[in-house]
């Protein structure tokens, strides 16, 4: 039905057709105004329609791209592996544990005495919540590290990783502030 709507109510460009573009139509506005109001009136259906396939193309993507996540995740717990970004979130955790952060960060301040991060426009919000965590552990030290970042974050290409280039000028104002970089 919604073809053949299409198809009486519009051209093949999608343009309204001039069914009654002379005599009776011309002649009576009321009419004209209502051939109008029935065209935006079928545009719309036909618009909804196609936001309803999309709707449902979408789904179809989520779903499969979802069975592919948990078949990853499910592949990596039976091998017993971890990703780039499963190491991340399992750092992250461990410095936010009180029994197991204290250790690591005890480990990390007899080896660290500077830290240079390069490339830092290409850091996203959880490895700077990684550092930032490490860091604060130097609160009141005076044998904090000596800190020097690099960067570009007309540079940054990681965005598909969440790179973030404003935490850049934040971390600056931040190693600034705490540690004199």
């Amino acid at each position: 039905i919604i073809a053949a709507l299409q198809e009486a109510f519009f051209t093949q460009q999608g343009t309204a057709r001039q069914l009654f573009s002379t005599g009776l139509l011309r002649a009576n506005h009321t009419l004209q105004q209502q051939f109008e109001e029935i065209t935006v009136a079928v545009r719309q259906v036909i618009e909804c329609q196609h936001a309803q396939r999309l709707i449902a193309l979408h789904r179809s993507w989520y779903t499969l791209g979802n069975a592919l996540v948990l078949a990853y995740e499910q592949e990596k717990s039976e091998r017993g592996e971890a990703d780039f970004a499963d190491l991340e979130l399992m750092i992250a955790r461990l410095l936010e544990d009180p029994s197991a952060g204290a250790g690591l960060q005890a480990r990390l301040d007899t080896q660290v005495k500077h830290l240079l991060i390069d490339e830092f426009q290409d850091t996203n919000p959880l490895q700077w919540r990684i550092v930032r965590q490490w860091l604060a552990g130097y609160e009141g030290n005076p044998e904090k590290p000596s800190i020097f970042i690099v960067g570009d974050a007309k540079q940054s290409i990681y965005r598909f990783r969440r790179a973030d280039p404003a935490i850049f000028p934040a971390a600056s104002l931040y190693f600034k502030e705490h540690f004199d970089a």
